[in-house]
């Protein structure tokens, strides 16, 4: 029994030596965490953990047996700007959630890589995609209607055009997003100006400002605010409602259908061309249009896919009931001439 124990207390000091020597040899730069493959610019709502990105990310890394990093920019409208700035220092090897109004900008302040994307992919876009002019090299992955959102048991739930709304809108009750620094937000001014006309949608604006509760950076912060019960309305999504009825089985939401027409939210996705791994980067996006992630994008994001096939015979199968504008094209002259009307009606506010 003795010689049993100083067998064991002999082989235990071995053991525990050899652990010592082993972690004293370890070199600290071998204990550094490893350099994604990927890095991906997007929008706050995409990356936080109850949105799409989180999900995404883990089946890509599943499948390429690689690692991705998200980095969260507050807003798609801050997207091209945050990258302009950064320029040389830029690492993202793909941005996601460029809009529309944007894409202008983004070519010409930032390089894509302008590689032959396979043709498969255009195939799903919508047919909007041609009124756009085609933005090459930036391919668009889901697609939305805005209007403003209410409840049902509310007197605005009954407005059917813009000056119902204005007319049935109690003081200090609406919230909306800065077009300076939100996707939403420009959707919003550019459809006044699309309905109205500018000089009719600035009165309208003035009209209005007496009922607008406050207006934040982006759109998390806006519909944060409806939520909680701040305001009565907020400038959002027609797939808004579609959130409240899966996660809180309420179905007292609901988005306007006004006579005027709603303007669309397109999202696109390119990779850069500074990227350090372009043909992951670029299976990545395809990734993005496959049925199985067109499908948890519109869950999760709850955003129309651009495969229409996904939509159908489910809750999302709702874009014939609204009225849809035409996609409009405005210049980058008259973009910065709206913007500065509105800075110049938000300070006097």
């Amino acid at each position: 029994m003795v010689v049993t124990r100083y067998k064991f207390l002999i082989l235990s000091t071995i053991c525990l030596v050899g652990i010592h020597y082993f972690l004293n040899s370890v070199k600290p730069h071998s204990l550094k965490p490893m350099k994604p493959d990927l890095i991906i610019y997007s929008y706050s709502s995409f990356t936080a953990k109850w949105g799409p990105g989180p999900l995404i990310k883990k089946k890509f890394e599943d499948r390429c047996h690689c690692k991705i990093e998200l980095r969260e920019i507050d807003d798609a409208r801050m997207l091209v700007q945050r990258l302009a700035l950064e320029k040389e220092r830029a690492v993202a090897d793909i941005v996601l959630g460029i809009n529309q109004w944007d894409l202008v900008d983004a070519q010409e302040k930032l390089e894509f890589s302008r590689e032959h994307w396979p043709s498969e992919m255009n195939l799903k876009d919508p047919q909007w995609r041609s009124e756009l002019g085609n933005p090459g090299e930036l391919v668009a992955f889901d697609w939305g209607i805005l209007t403003f959102n209410t409840k049902k048991d509310l007197k605005i739930a009954k407005a059917k055009n813009l000056k119902e709304f204005l007319n049935l809108l109690p003081e200090k009750s609406l919230v909306l997003q800065d077009p300076r620094t939100s996707a939403p937000g420009q959707s919003f001014l550019n459809w006044l100006v699309q309905v109205l006309g500018e000089e009719a949608a600035f009165d309208y604006l003035e009209k209005l400002n007496k009922k607008v509760y406050a207006i934040t950076s982006g759109w998390s912060s806006s519909y944060g605010l409806f939520q909680k019960g701040h305001v009565q309305s907020v400038f959002s999504y027609v797939t808004s409602p579609l959130y409240h009825v899966v996660e809180e089985n309420d179905k007292n939401y609901v988005a306007l259908n006004f006579q005027e027409g709603l303007p669309l939210h397109m999202e696109f996705a390119g990779v850069m061309k500074s990227s350090r791994n372009a043909a992951m980067a670029k299976e990545f996006i395809q990734f993005l249009l496959s049925s199985e992630i067109q499908a948890l994008l519109m869950k999760k994001n709850y955003m129309f896919p651009i495969d229409k096939k996904v939509a159908e015979n489910t809750l999302w199968d709702i874009e014939s009931k609204f009225k849809v504008l035409p996609v409009s094209k405005i210049s980058k002259e008259d973009q910065d001439r709206i913007l500065e009307r509105w800075t110049q009606w938000s300070r006097k506010r």
